[in-house]
């Protein structure tokens, strides 16, 4: 499948979307921001995921656990303009935000819902890398690497991992990347026609939902169903995605 696909964190129903190149979907992903001098040691105690030293422009995938290790909530993080950024599934972030609100106590943290300030866009495929340069974005080269947008609206770029086949059947096609890559845009909500067109413009083209999951499954990229979280413990087999420690 050639192209890339994108995804928005729109708070209407989804039916259509991009791909990089020639695909993507708007999705209703949520976000929250956690600005604050103790942001990084505070997430450190809450996460599955080591980010008491994450560096500025750098982002990784974590995990909050219950007392019995099932998982409660996951999220995609990135550090950028002094501030985590988390997104996650659509309906999770509020009970994400409430037990984050619990655990503050005397941590200089102040983390707030962000879904209302920053849409999310994902761009998938062999044409991502091509599509972001039309559009004039430049995306970090190492995988979860976050940047800020240009311009002063605020919001960032993430790299994330590519959601190509585990097992190839045919390479891609001549002229496309040999290392699949996909990359979050975490838009200004004001901006998000904008920058949809902008993406547009550029080479990307919307594609369905199913299309996108396809590409997941196929990448063995786990998904979210928070209505059975309670039934599976944490356990292994996450290899797309960064050592949880």
């Amino acid at each position: 499948m050639s192209g890339c696909r994108c995804t928005t964190a729109t708070r209407r129903p989804s039916s259509a979307g991009w791909t990089g190149g020639r695909g993507g979907r708007p999705v209703e992903r949520e976000v929250i921001a956690v600005p604050g001098q103790d942001r990084l040691s505070w997430l450190h105690l809450l996460l599955t995921q080591h980010v008491s030293e994450l560096p500025l422009g750098a982002g990784t995938e974590a995990l909050v656990l219950d007392l019995n290790g099932r998982v409660e909530h996951h999220a995609v993080l990135s550090h950028v303009a002094d501030t985590v950024w988390l997104d996650m599934e659509p309906g999770t972030s509020a009970g994400l935000l409430e037990y984050l609100e619990k655990m503050r106590f005397w941590s200089k943290v102040e983390p707030r819902s962000a879904t209302e300030e920053l849409a999310v866009l994902s761009l998938v495929g062999p044409d991502t890398a091509k599509v972001l340069a039309a559009a004039g974005i430049a995306v970090p080269e190492e995988e979860y690497g976050s940047a800020a947008l240009p311009g002063e609206g605020g919001g960032l770029v993430r790299r994330m991992p590519g959601l190509a086949a585990v097992a190839l059947s045919t390479p891609f096609p001549a002229g496309h990347e040999s290392k699949p890559m996909a990359a979050d845009l975490l838009v200004p909500r004001a901006e998000l026609v904008d920058w949809w067109t902008r993406l547009r413009s550029a080479g990307a083209a919307p594609a369905g939902v199913m299309a996108y999951e396809a590409l997941r499954v196929g990448a063995l990229r786990p998904g979210w169903d928070g209505h059975r979280r309670a039934d599976h413990p944490a356990r292994g087999g996450l290899d797309s995605a960064p050592p949880y420690t």
